[in-house]
């Protein structure tokens, strides 16, 4: 709960009103706990705006104000929709006491946001005085008008001494004789912050493993890196949020429901009451695996299985099967580097009677190939590679066991 806001703030003359940032998560508010001041002088000046209870028109608050600027500083509300061709009548209840400074009200009205206004209207000045006094506005709404703002004027009286005071309350616009105010917290009522919609969790469930997205609520964004194999052009996101309701291109989305194309960033509206912001979620894949590698090569359908031997650096596999093996369908068991593909595959029998050439294919799309060559052992022996046989106790008679390093 915002007692008091101090703002510091250059000023300048406001000829094309635009939504202000820092009036931007009140939505039609009297900017209460976000306030704007803007002028025509030529340095940084001091406002101090407080809520005060103690003095007030109506309702339990109003706004007391002092300003340290010489020149026209204007605390302004933010835009309000009207009615093109409507009557209007503005009013807002001021105490000014102070023989520093005088006040007024201008009533600005647009065809659209980031416009030139079409037309200005400006109250009166107040008059010094002890009792609560209303200045009014009326007039109709230019035709072409859709929005419109309000700002309370501050300038110097006679006895300005480097500050002015004074209370403002209960700030209301009533078109065609109605009872609507269409001024937001025109009575200073409101001094808490309004909560923004925000993200809580954001995770791809349906991916393994799960990606859980990093969330920045400052810049309201959402990234989540996913593997690279990964389709996303239907990915469906589980999340939670601080109770908004969340739309992507005015549709509801329904965590670990509704699914979305992430080929490029997405744009999620959330809503809670009156705020509304976009959020921008962004999928990045990882970078796709290089390595094109043969891990393992064996004969298992052997007896005994016969396991090839790999020379990485040369890209060879070359393996030895007892005498009297048929290499015309020999059918090999092949490991590859993960997310890598070979051909032909694993499992298809091949002929080996000559040396045979394999092709892996890494996930990135690059090539490797290997040159596998299958011979047989001398008539009468049996040759087995040290992992074959590595967990054997003895060696039967007539068996040579080869450990790979030269060396028999």
């Amino acid at each position: 709960m915002y007692s008091n806001l101090t703002l510091k703030f250059n000023a300048y003359e406001v000829e094309n009103f635009t939504h202000h940032s820092v009036c931007s998560h009140s939505r039609g508010n009297f900017c209460s706990a976000a306030l704007l001041a803007r002028g025509s002088v030529r340095s940084t000046k001091t406002s101090t705006i407080t809520r005060d209870n103690s003095v007030k028109s109506e309702g339990d608050y109003s706004l007391k104000y002092v300003f340290t600027d010489d020149g026209t500083p204007y605390f302004i509300c933010d835009t309000f929709a009207v009615t093109g061709g409507a009557t209007y009548e503005l009013s807002i209840d001021y105490l000014d006491n102070d023989p520093a400074c005088k006040i007024s009200a201008r009533l600005w009205f647009f065809s659209a946001p980031n416009t030139s206004y079409l037309e200005r209207q400006t109250s009166k000045t107040t008059t010094d005085s002890g009792d609560w006094q209303t200045i009014t506005i009326s007039g109709t709404v230019p035709t072409t008008a859709t929005l419109a703002y309000v700002d309370i004027r501050m300038s110097t009286d006679a006895a300005w001494a480097g500050s002015g005071t004074f209370w403002a309350d209960n700030a209301r616009y009533f078109e065609n004789g109605g009872t609507t105010n269409l001024i937001k917290n025109g009575s200073f009522e409101e001094w808490e912050a309004p909560t923004e919609p925000e993200f809580l969790t954001y995770k791809f469930e349906g991916l393994n493993p799960v990606v859980t997205g990093v969330i920045d609520k400052t810049a309201k964004t959402v990234e989540a890196t996913v593997p690279y194999a990964t389709e996303v052009t239907s990915l469906v996101a589980s999340f939670t949020t601080n109770g908004a309701t969340v739309k992507v291109n005015d549709v509801v989305q329904e965590s670990g429901v509704t699914p979305n194309d992430f080929s490029s960033p997405v744009t999620y509206t959330l809503e809670l009451g009156s705020v509304i912001n976009n959020w921008v979620v962004t999928v990045n894949k990882v970078a796709p695996a290089t390595r094109k590698d043969i891990l393992s090569f064996k004969f298992e359908g052997l007896t005994p299985p016969v396991t090839g031997v790999i020379n990485a650096a040369e890209h060879k596999v070359t393996a030895e099967v007892p005498f009297s093996t048929d290499l015309t369908a020999l059918v090999p068991t092949i490991t590859v580097s993960q997310y890598a593909t070979i051909s032909p595959a694993s499992g298809e029998a091949q002929n080996f009677t000559n040396p045979v050439i394999y092709t892996v294919t890494a996930q990135d799309g690059s090539t490797q190939d290997w040159i596998v060559t299958v011979t047989k052992a001398a008539e009468g022996r049996t040759t087995l590679l040290f992992e074959d046989f590595e967990n054997k106790v003895l060696i039967p008679s007539g068996w040579v066991l080869i450990n790979g390093d030269g060396y028999t």
